[in-house]
């Protein structure tokens, strides 16, 4: 399922595409979360931001305040206008699949005409294969790009039952 981007708070994208592949994402990293940079406020040095984000063309990124000014830089103050063309859903970058296999297996059997036993041995999650949530869309959050570790699905269960019908 592909993972929906919570863009509640102002950052920047490069437009690159940030999945990882299969084989090198982790709980700890899901996608490249350096694509990603939020806006910066009046304290950010903003010599650092990169060059995909534009901010060097906007009014105030020369200005050098006064020593006695508080202000650090002078861009932080009106992203109003910035223009977001970001979609909410990234198609390369889906939560863990669910991998799942139940089964069962029951058989009947006729005891006198009228009395019948049935018996049935099921199993859910067979494999026992552990599916974890989405990862962390928030680009504001300490967790940005990292899934949880909590279980989302069902250990394996296994039951058996028998039922009599008469």
């Amino acid at each position: 399922m592909p993972v929906v981007f919570n863009a509640t708070d102002n950052f920047f994208f490069s437009g690159k595409d940030f999945a990882l592949p299969h084989d090198t994402q982790s709980l700890a990293q899901w996608f490249d979360t350096t694509q990603f940079i939020r806006f910066p406020a009046k304290n950010t040095d903003i010599s650092n931001y990169p060059w995909w984000t534009g901010i060097q063309s906007l009014p105030g990124y020369n200005w050098v305040p006064s020593a006695s000014d508080t202000a650090r830089n002078g861009v932080y103050q009106d992203f109003a206008t910035y223009v977001r063309t970001i979609p909410t859903r990234w198609a390369d970058v889906r939560s863990s699949r669910v991998n799942n296999l139940d089964a069962v297996i029951a058989k009947s059997f006729k005891i006198h005409e009228q009395v019948k036993l049935q018996y049935r041995f099921e199993a859910y999650n067979v494999f026992n294969h552990v599916r974890f949530g989405a990862p962390n869309a928030d680009p504001t959050s300490a967790n940005f790009g990292k899934v949880d570790p909590t279980q989302q699905n069902n250990a394996r269960l296994v039951q058996m039952a028998l039922k009599l019908s008469f």
